[in-house]
């Protein structure tokens, strides 16, 4: 998946917070817990400017997943607001589950 989006994001923009979130998920499970979180804001910011608030919820929902505190519920707090805002029922509901937990 990752080789056939760095491909595509030469192409279309619109292809890089995936590829970012994606790298981030590999990072993440090779413990390299840094470099994931790193990734997953990176993918967050570039899908914010490019309009994208699926992505930019998606990668702040992974961000708050795999943090604690106050960290974590802001990220959760934000991606929810954009899922909800993106019409994203699904992903609004498994949000805020993550939230009450």
């Amino acid at each position: 998946m990752i080789k056939a989006l760095k491909k595509y994001h030469h192409t279309f923009l619109m292809g890089e917070p995936s590829l970012l979130f994606y790298q981030g998920s590999q990072k993440w499970m090779d413990g390299k817990k840094e470099a994931a979180i790193k990734d997953w804001q990176t993918s967050a910011r570039i899908a914010r400017g490019l309009g994208m608030p699926w992505d930019e919820a998606n990668a702040l929902r992974e961000i708050g997943k795999r943090s604690e505190g106050e960290i974590r519920k802001a990220n959760l707090k934000k991606a929810l607001a954009l899922f909800r805002a993106s019409h994203a029922t699904y992903d609004a509901m498994e949000t805020g589950k993550m939230l009450e937990e």
